[in-house]
């Protein structure tokens, strides 16, 4: 299959995300990469990618910055501009309804201040706790939620109108309280903060708002277990994408059965 424009740059996102896969990799004169826990596949089936099938998703996306979020059939997608080639991470959508399997998490979302600090040592698993509390909090009073991130794993219900969020990749968390400070709101989220010096400045600000920082056991030790409510990540109950084939991946029937988004 040759690369039709831009209803096959669809057709190969919503494959990926059909598997589990959470990123592509598009190289000019390469076949499209997968990548899941590390491992990548390259899916066969499409032609490599061409030099003006890259100039072209560049023109459209990538002309005026190195990243942006698009949505395609109601998934997100983050794309990266990094050198020549293009880096796209599917963003699954994380929404809960209650934290019934955690009561004490719970009882602090409805605090007025404090800091609920989630620590793994896997940056993904912090960035989806971090996501699942302030979707609960939200959902379930109000309150206006301020969402820091230097990175981007995952999305949240566009429902809530009461997020506003700040992604600015390769700036500092501080400059970005900083460029936040004109923003009103009672809950701040920084899915993953690990230097100390950071952590002790979002414990400042716990105490005149509730706070969710990501971060991980090293931080945590530094600066005192009892400054915390601190929750740390379960590894073996993790897992926000399907089982997936592991091995190089031909489109087939599959891809066509994707068809329906070329008309999305």
């Amino acid at each position: 299959m040759g690369w039709e424009g831009f209803n096959t740059f669809k057709q190969i996102l919503l494959f990926s995300v059909e598997k589990g896969f959470k990123e592509i990799i598009l190289s000019k004169g390469h076949l499209p990469i997968l990548i899941s826990d590390s491992q990548k596949s390259y899916l066969n089936g499409v032609l490599p990618v061409s030099p003006d099938s890259l100039d072209d998703i560049t023109k459209r996306y990538l002309s005026e910055r190195d990243n942006i979020i698009i949505n395609i059939n109601g998934c997100d997608f983050l794309l990266t501009k990094i050198a020549d080639d293009i880096l796209i991470r599917h963003l699954p959508l994380v929404s809960v309804e209650n934290l019934d399997d955690d009561p004490v998490t719970e009882k602090m979302a409805f605090a007025a201040t404090g800091i609920i600090a989630v620590s793994s040592a896997n940056i993904e698993k912090r960035f989806y706790q971090a996501y699942r509390i302030v979707s609960y909090i939200v959902n379930t009073r109000n309150i206006h939620a301020h969402i820091i991130e230097q990175n981007k794993f995952f999305s949240i219900n566009d429902d809530y109108l009461n997020i506003t969020n700040f992604f600015r990749p390769g700036t500092g968390i501080e400059q970005m309280l900083e460029l936040s400070s004109q923003i009103n709101y009672g809950l701040l989220v920084v899915p993953s903060c690990t230097l100390p010096a950071t952590l002790e400045l979002l414990i400042d600000i716990s105490r005149e708002k509730l706070v969710i920082a990501g971060t991980n056991s090293n931080c945590i030790e530094k600066l005192g277990v009892d400054k915390f409510l601190h929750i740390s990540e379960n590894e073996s109950v993790f897992n926000t994408r399907p089982e997936r084939s592991r091995t190089n991946i031909k489109v087939g029937t599959l891809i066509n059965s994707l068809r329906s988004g070329e008309h999305a």
